[in-house]
């Protein structure tokens, strides 16, 4: 399993956020390919405070492994909890 991260900015101070993803993993997929199986981890937080302004958002989407040990794509969406001012 590679390290999970979710590393973006923060929509409300742009503080740069880098967190481990392992503890909001709601789904783990499977599939077979050509250099071997490929895992689609799907991520899921409802709400994640930053931790510089301290204002709430949430994030949710998928990091992929492909192959084994390799990071092949990382698609999480940050979307904002609070109001953006």
């Amino acid at each position: 399993m590679i390290n999970l991260y979710f590393k973006d900015k923060c929509p409300y101070c742009s503080e740069f956020i880098s967190e481990r993803c392992d503890d909001y993993v709601i789904d783990t997929s499977y599939y077979d390919r050509e250099m071997g199986t490929e895992t689609e981890y799907t991520i899921e937080c409802d709400e994640y405070t930053c931790p510089n302004c301290e204002k709430k958002f949430s994030f949710h989407g998928s990091i992929w492994e492909y192959p084994e040990g390799a990071l092949n794509l990382n698609d999480i969406v940050i979307e904002p909890i609070d109001s953006i001012e």
